[in-house]
């Protein structure tokens, strides 16, 4: 059988209950992208995606599992999102990304004219190349309250300075009854890493930097200061979510699988 899992946990305990009952190896990871190769697949976002519109370029699925040019974890945003009441409910839905470039931003701005995407430079002038890109801080966005029916953040959050502070943003410009749905790396653990601070105008590093690609400053990248963990819940519900969960899927009809574990992690609040 083809791996078919979509589940929405609570806390690190809920998880350490379930896991064990639900590892996919890795014959049935491969076997999987084979299926997915030769039939394609079915999004509850783009609809029936042949295999001639899949590619995959390496053993890092959920990076490098791609349909309609968008990789598996940017793909899981949109399934959560189609798939959900806030959305469905709302035939003019306003959106917000802090993304503007990327393929995820473009695919959003294609079907709803309510989309806003951003990108993050220091400056307050953007790179020529980037004008007129608006520009966004999470810690300390200039939208006012209550503006968004959906947030979404992709791989995102490991990148900001105070993780407690971005998701009050986030509570903050999502109307009552509002969804944030957010993928990032993932600890697994019950407590976030903490890789670096801010000290003062400094960073405290407190192991090795590590960068990832920033679309908006290709040569610098974006420096990780954490890896969340199950504590994002909690965080989430201290600064003014309704609710929080971890969905967890790996579905081959849906074309969403990671290497190892095979799930990728959506974080679901409702605001």
């Amino acid at each position: 059988m083809h791996p078919e899992v979509s589940s929405a946990l609570g806390s690190f305990e809920d998880f350490a209950k379930w896991y064990p009952e639900h590892l996919i190896g890795q014959q049935s990871i491969e076997a999987a992208i084979d299926h997915i190769r030769c039939h394609g697949i079915q999004s509850s976002f783009f609809g029936d995606i042949p295999p001639r519109d899949i590619a995959v370029t390496g053993d890092n699925y959920r990076e490098q599992l791609l349909a309609h040019g968008l990789n598996a974890r940017q793909r899981a945003l949109l399934e959560c999102m189609a798939s959900d009441p806030v959305y469905c409910n709302h035939p003019d839905p306003k959106i917000f990304a802090p993304e503007a470039i990327t393929p995820l931003a473009m695919t959003l701005r294609s079907r709803h004219r309510f989309f806003i995407g951003s990108e993050f430079y220091p400056s307050s002038t953007p790179p020529h190349w980037l004008y007129p890109t608006l520009r966004q801080d999470l810690l300390a966005l200039s939208f006012y309250d209550q503006t968004f029916d959906l947030v979404l953040t992709s791989d995102v959050l490991e990148h900001v300075a105070d993780l407690h502070c971005a998701l009050s943003e986030i509570a903050r410009v999502l109307k009552p009854g509002g969804l944030m749905l957010s993928t990032h790396p993932f600890t697994w653990q019950a407590k976030t890493c903490m890789r670096a601070k801010m000290s003062g105008d400094a960073v405290q590093h407190f192991v090795e930097p590590e960068y990832h690609l920033n679309p908006a400053s290709p040569e610098e990248g974006s420096l990780v200061f954490a890896i969340p963990g199950w504590d994002i819940l909690e965080m989430c519900k201290d600064v003014g979510f309704s609710s929080a969960e971890m969905v967890l899927i790996a579905s081959t009809s849906k074309g969403l699988l990671a290497s190892s574990p095979a799930y990728i992690n959506v974080l679901r609040a409702y605001r």
